[in-house]
């Protein structure tokens, strides 16, 4: 059974571009289906305020989500 993080990744590999918006969903609801406690998390929440704050890519935020999902799997 898939979560909805999962769900939404997939949906997300058929966009050409992801969006700071889409991004920051994605983050909300991996923190919502995962721990907020792991290396992991605390490396996706990084990639957050680094794209709110510095203009950092979404795609960062994109991997360190699929990255965190993996260590649950």
């Amino acid at each position: 059974m898939n979560t909805l993080t999962q769900n939404m990744i997939q949906e997300l590999n058929t966009v050409d571009f992801l969006t700071t918006e889409q991004a920051a969903a994605l983050a909300k609801q991996a923190f919502a289906d995962y721990s907020k406690r792991s290396n992991a998390a605390k490396a996706v929440d990084k990639a957050v305020w680094d794209m709110a704050l510095a203009g950092g890519c979404p795609n960062r935020v994109y991997n360190a989500v699929e990255k965190l999902v993996a260590c649950y799997a």
